[in-house]
């Protein structure tokens, strides 16, 4: 039998509005699991998408940013939801981590860690939505 666990969790898409929440996103993400690996991985992935949407999508326009995990056998389900700017960050290219600090060029090191603690990440357009979808397995320990 699945017992299928779900949770929506809406904020203002805003810097600061998501900095005051750090301790409501975390609550949040433990009402699925009390394993530190596994919220960890969720709660970086959930500030760098959040900070992202608030810093570069909602430049022009204002909106919210709607949080949904669900809780699916082996697996938890997250999706994100922001009116803001079009963006695809599964199309990024992966930053050359090679490179000095000094010679790299600004921004991508958080899409970078999306990924990588993430098992499979999706993004579509619609209604003038960006909707991220990843997939976490529980069982994944890698942090």
């Amino acid at each position: 039998m699945n017992n299928k666990k779900e949770a929506i969790l809406s904020l203002p898409g805003l810097r600061e509005s998501i900095l005051d929440s750090r301790e409501k996103i975390i609550e949040f993400c433990k009402n699925f699991s009390n394993d530190k690996k596994l919220l960890f991985r969720l709660e970086l992935i959930l500030e760098e998408i959040l900070l992202n949407i608030a810093d570069y999508g909602y430049t022009d326009i204002k909106g919210d940013i709607v949080i949904s995990l669900s809780d699916e056998d082996k697996y938890f389900i997250l999706s994100v939801t922001d009116h803001g700017i079009p963006f695809n960050p599964v199309s990024q290219k992966k930053p050359d981590t090679n490179l000095s600090i000094e010679e790299r060029k600004p921004g991508g090191l958080g899409i970078f860690f999306i990924k990588k603690f993430s098992d499979s990440i999706e993004y579509k357009r619609k209604e003038n939505q960006n909707i991220l979808r990843l997939t976490l397995n529980k069982e994944n320990k890698n942090v």
